[in-house]
């Protein structure tokens, strides 16, 4: 055994214990090096994160107990023997420092108590406390006393329960949870027309097999390797089958693309582009899942996910009598102009959508904008599936033509990947032509969107 294996063991023995299961699943980087407990890279140093909350103190005597955060999230089960005698324990949450931190971060005092035996440290998970990565993935760490985090893979899972499972032997460190592969974002609210940017990251860590469930060996974890340099630590392994509301991203048809979105794989798999569909997702596809496989030799598929919540922006219009709700929206805010495209939200498109189009050709910022003859500000257009109407009219044969009046108010100006809302009403004419001539038969019009600004770019 070299030095800085010796050191290490040291260290780790003296400090922690996880609990393993009879066969460890271990993840490593390409062609590992020798079972030595050690990596090549320097360990990431942070700052102690800062105490979130109250401390909860509990006083445990030999025979054991448990101390446990109010919500239950977090316990710490002291065995009948651990202690020698009645010790006033205190856990304090704190943040989580470390870049792939998941769960809660925590503190145990006093520092110096002797344990006689292993603390378990129990984590009762949550589907939105692990989104974008998987509990299979779940890892645990503590921090040196220089600030560098420590970690192993070396943790046990419970699915059925929903907790993860490690084991310490004393409380000198902070201490945290992580994800060794996760994906970003983790799940947000979105609105359509939204692009998220979604990328696969892996934390190096632990790279050999443990020999038993006492094997204490930790290694500094290096921070996180991002997007396509990801792929290239996993061990026989790959990236596979991204997929929206789990169908695979090559085979969605253009209705459900029109439906719940589409995705843009880039480089190797490690990144892809997602684009919320222009209108509301019907309930039944909301939240919209986003999903991509680890296909791991030693724990086969495993599934990490993003679930994006769009929320409603109550986009709709109105013409004449009718109201068409959850309208699908396109904006685009370039060069001076300002684009509006506002359509019922039919499953795919056809030529019998009702829709208006507005277009501010001398464009400001927010405001309100009125149809001026003299400045040609505005144009604006519509159908209301049966015929089209335009925004002016003649009175007479022998009058000019004249203009709405119509009237749009912008809230918010849109830009590349900004939102873009406003309302707007007014009067639009059809031109009905009869024998000997022709009439404007006027119809009202008015409406309300807001949506990510980004159509210009192809999203």
């Amino acid at each position: 055994m070299n030095k800085l294996t010796t050191l290490l063991v040291g260290l780790a023995l003296a400090a922690l214990t996880i609990v393993c299961k009879p066969e460890t699943d271990i993840l490593g980087p390409l062609n590992p090096t020798p079972s030595t407990g050690t990596t090549n890279e320097p360990g990431l140093a942070t700052e102690v994160g800062k105490p979130l909350g109250a401390a909860i103190t509990q006083t445990i005597g030999p025979s054991g107990g448990t101390i446990a955060t109010p919500d239950g999230s977090l316990n710490l089960e002291i065995p009948a023997g651990a202690l020698s005698q009645a010790t006033a324990l205190t856990l304090q949450l704190v943040e989580k420092t470390l870049p792939s931190g998941a769960g809660p971060g925590f503190l145990v005092s006093p520092k110096s108590v002797q344990l006689a035996k292993p603390v378990s440290v129990v984590w009762h998970y949550t589907a939105s406390s692990i989104s974008g990565s998987a509990p299979e993935l779940m890892c645990f760490a503590y921090q040196d006393e220089k600030g560098v985090w420590q970690g192993t893979n070396n943790t046990q899972v419970d699915k059925v329960q929903q907790l993860i499972k490690a084991r310490v032997r004393s409380f000198a460190h902070p201490m945290s949870w992580y994800e060794q592969y996760f994906m970003t974002p983790a799940g947000y609210p979105i609105l359509p027309n939204e692009r998220v940017n979604f990328r696969v990251f892996f934390q190096p860590g632990r790279v050999d097999t443990p020999s038993g469930p006492d094997d204490d060996i930790f290694v500094p974890l290096p921070g996180t390797v991002e997007s396509d340099a990801a792929l290239k630590q996993l061990t026989q392994s790959e990236l596979r089958s991204w997929k929206v509301n789990g169908e695979l991203y090559s085979t969605l048809s253009d209705e459900r693309e029109y439906s719940v979105g589409k995705l843009n794989i880039l480089g190797r798999g490690g990144r892809t582009i997602y684009d919320a569909p222009r209108g509301m997702v019907l309930k039944a596809d909301n939240p919209i899942a986003v999903s991509v496989e680890l296909n791991l030799k030693q724990k086969g598929v495993i599934t990490m996910v993003s679930n994006l919540t769009m929320t409603d922006p109550e986009s709709e219009f109105k013409m004449g009598g009718t109201t068409y709700k959850e309208a699908r929206v396109e904006v685009s805010t370039q060069d001076g102009d300002f684009t509006l495209h506002i359509k019922e939200n039919k499953p795919t498109d056809d030529k019998d959508q009702a829709f208006v189009t507005l277009r501010i050709k001398k464009f400001t910022g927010n405001g309100t904008y009125e149809i001026d003859q003299e400045s040609e500000i505005m144009t604006v257009s519509a159908h209301d599936r049966i015929d089209n109407y335009d925004d002016s009219y003649f009175p007479s044969a022998a009058s000019k033509l004249k203009y709405g009046p119509f009237s749009v108010t912008i809230t918010e100006k849109g830009g590349p990947g900004n939102p873009a809302s406003g309302r707007f009403s007014g009067t639009l004419y059809r031109r009905i032509f009869e024998q000997g001539g022709s009439r404007y038969e006027p119809i009202t019009v008015s409406g309300k969107f807001r949506v990510i600004d980004n159509y210009f770019e192809g999203g």
